[in-house]
């Protein structure tokens, strides 16, 4: 029996070696080793490059802490650009550390203590072939199946962690760098985060603290998203987001789902500030010095579909709300926008020294090697020539807006704009109010009506247009009834006396394929009413009066003024002729006839006055004016001047026997043509008493409009 003393030293051997085994781990679990991974480091940075597709280089020591919380450092690290960038670092970091938790794991639980970041350096860049540095291959881009439960319309859940499934004690990141570049840049952007802080721990949203850098303008700000697991593992969270920047305060908050290709959202988005232009060094603009502006929308992204509902712009106390919504269908884009603004102060859009037009030298870097002006050798204009403005504009701005305006991309896009406002004010004064409806639809611009509410009256116009290479059918409406400018002219002046009303009719249809085009082929009628109040005529009437009566005349007496304007001018296939053209004033009618051409773009036309009774010494010369609209000529009428002279010389003999005669006498407040209503139904055109030649009311191509 000598085999039981065998087994009592053989159990004896087992619970000794398991004892220095449970001893053995204790050590190691309580007491920290520290073991210098370093000689493995090329083996390391060897898997990353083959995993990666791009160099690895792990310069510093890598170091790994034993125990129930293993902690393992790497320093110096640095990742290489792909082939077809050049030879610098993608991305390089002085310090990573990681120490998480062994019991929690053994148990399907995710506990990490802590993570340290330092000195984190990115370099986003994009080459000449439009490939970027930061994707897995170059030229690849990440593929992700659809989520088919993404992109419902229920209300954002509220994800939390399960237990202690993920928790995140502590995160430290400090000083990362990120530089973007691409090919038409001369310097890269650059982002700086000095710290970012943050947490989450067991029943705790993921809360994220930081500041920096952006652009040379620092920003402060704080992120909540609702579960690291569901964000980590899903792709799927909601997040609230504030950040305040260039001394504008940004607000961001909803549902996210980054697992398809392209992510859905459901954000509630606000931004504020103290004044619009402290962002022009962010985004590259000159923006008009609004103060006090508030703005804030809900937006939804769903695949082909962009909504911005609840949206509201306040400046001051001027409100802008409406919706917006975007969507894409095969090549078309199509773009809803409904707006309203129940108030506008004109106070609230002071805009100062600012203006909308760049400042001279500084939109071209060639501008300060350009001679001075008076230095260039600038043709003379002709005599009555008008000098075009130069077009500072850069060829290159040139050459986007025409892309912009040319009938192909008009084609692919669906437009419908609506406007609505309600009250303009100026302080406590109201301005009026407005509404406008712009559509594209199939390269057509529609603009039907535009309506703007005035203190004197209505305005309406109706626009219809196709730009193109070739002309189409293309019509302009515009009506005013009976408005008081008399009302403007006060606020220009209040110390003026000046008023009056006058009316527009225009009924224009023509082909065209451009707003420039709209006369050269048009058919209708532009006819224009007006009778002003305590509008001098001055020296007007000089030209047809007495002349030797007017220069004794006593400044006390009543002086002349005038009484109407009317001009009723009709289009025969771009020919414009002044069916009436009449200036009345208390002494003298001046009457105009001639036409002028849109498609040749010249004109003649002779303007004469006539004394509404027979004056002694009276000059009466015909005026005339012709040439090309931009080079024209104006003088006295030769044959005119001949019958004048004859009459001024003659005056003696025959001024007295036509005064006891009283023929040819006009009334002198113009009684006889100054109450001519503009009828945009029946259009009458009238002979006018006083003019030779007048026209009588001939028949017209346009049919009468009955918008309005």
């Amino acid at each position: 029996m000598q085999t039981a003393p065998g087994w009592r030293r053989l159990l004896r051997g087992i619970l000794i070696l398991g004892s220095l085994l449970i001893a053995l781990l204790a050590v190691i679990a309580l007491v920290r080793f520290k073991i210098d991974l370093s000689p493995q480091r090329e083996t390391v940075a060897a898997l990353l490059s083959e995993t990666l597709g791009r160099p690895v280089a792990i310069d510093g020591p890598i170091g790994l802490a034993t125990s129930l919380w293993p902690a393992i450092s790497v320093h110096g690290v640095r990742i290489g650009n792909p082939p077809g960038f050049d030879n610098g670092d993608f991305a390089s970091l002085e310090l990573a550390r990681l120490e998480i938790g062994l019991l929690p794991l053994a148990f399907g639980n995710v506990h990490v203590r802590d993570i340290t970041l330092t000195g984190l350096t990115v370099n986003l860049r994009e080459n000449q072939a439009r490939q970027v540095n930061w994707a897995l291959r170059p030229g690849e881009t990440p593929k992700s199946e659809p989520n088919p439960t993404a992109g419902g319309d229920d209300d954002p859940q509220t994800y939390q962690l399960t237990g202690a499934s993920l928790m995140l004690d502590d995160l430290i990141v400090e000083r990362v760098t990120v530089t973007y570049q691409d090919p038409e840049m001369d310097a890269p952007h650059e982002f700086e985060l000095t710290r970012l802080t943050g947490s989450a721990r067991q029943g705790e949203p993921l809360a994220l603290d930081f500041d920096g850098h952006l652009l040379r303008q620092s920003f402060t700000g704080h992120v909540e998203l609702a579960s690291l697991k569901e964000f980590l593992l899903e792709s799927r969270t909601w997040i609230e987001l504030q950040l305040t920047i260039a001394e504008t305060d940004l607000a961001m908050s909803g549902a996210l789902d980054v697992t398809t290709a392209v992510p859905s959202a459901r954000l509630d988005l606000s931004i504020a500030g103290a004044s619009l232009d402290s962002l022009n060094s962010l985004t590259g603009l000159d923006l008009p010095p609004f103060r006090d502006y508030r703005g804030a929308t809900r937006m939804s992204h769903q695949e082909q579909r962009l909504t911005l509902d609840d949206f509201s712009l306040r400046v001051g106390s001027s409100e802008l709300k409406g919706s917006v919504i975007i969507g894409e269908e095969a090549t078309r884009k199509r773009l809803l926008a409904q707006f309203t603004a129940p108030r506008l102060q004109l106070a609230d859009f002071a805009l100062g020294t600012w203006s909308a037009e760049p400042e001279q030298g500084t939109g071209s870097p060639d501008d300060s090697t350009a001679p001075p002006a008076s230095q260039v050798d600038t043709p003379a204009p002709r005599d009555g020539a008008t000098t075009a403005k130069t077009d500072d504009t850069p060829p290159e701005r040139r050459q986007e807006l025409a892309e912009l305006m040319s009938p192909e991309f008009l084609k692919t896009l669906d437009l419908h704009f609506e406007l609505d406002v309600g009250q303009v004010l100026d302080g406590d004064q109201p301005l009026g109010s407005g509404r406008l409806v712009a559509t594209l639809e199939s390269g057509r611009i529609t603009l039907d009506p535009l309506t703007l509410g005035l203190p004197g009256g209505a305005f309406n116009l109706a626009l219809s247009l196709k730009p193109g290479h070739e002309a189409t059918d293309a019509s302009l409406r515009a009506y005013v009834d009976n408005f008081d400018f008399g009302l403007i002219v006060k606020r220009a002046d209040p110390e003026s006396d000046m008023g009056g009303r006058f009316s527009l009719d225009v009924d224009l249809k023509t082909r065209a394929s451009s707003v420039s085009e709209l006369f050269e082929n048009a058919n209708g009628h532009i006819d224009l009413a007006a009778t002003p109040v305590n509008l001098q005529a001055g020296i007007v009437d000089l030209w047809a009066v007495n002349l030797l009566s007017a220069i004794a005349t006593n400044s006390s007496k009543e002086p002349s003024r005038i009484n109407c304007i009317i001009s009723q001018l009709t289009l025969r296939d771009g020919i414009l002729i002044p069916e009436t053209f009449v200036i009345d004033t208390s002494k003298i009618r001046i009457c105009g006839k001639g036409e002028a051409d849109f498609k040749a773009r010249e004109l003649a036309f002779n303007i004469a006055p006539r004394a509404k009774k027979p004056e002694f010494f009276s000059l009466a010369t015909p005026f005339k004016m012709h040439g090309s609209f931009t080079d024209f000529s104006m003088g006295i009428d030769l044959p005119g001047l001949v019958g004048t002279s004859i009459s001024f010389i003659t005056s003696p003999l025959h001024v007295p026997l036509r005064r006891l005669g009283k023929t040819g006498a006009i009334p002198t407040d113009g009684s006889d043509i100054c109450q001519v209503e503009l009828n945009q139904a029946t259009r009458v055109v009238q002979p006018t008493p006083g003019c030779r030649n007048s026209a009588s009311a001939p028949p017209t191509d346009d049919a009468p409009s009955d918008r309005y």
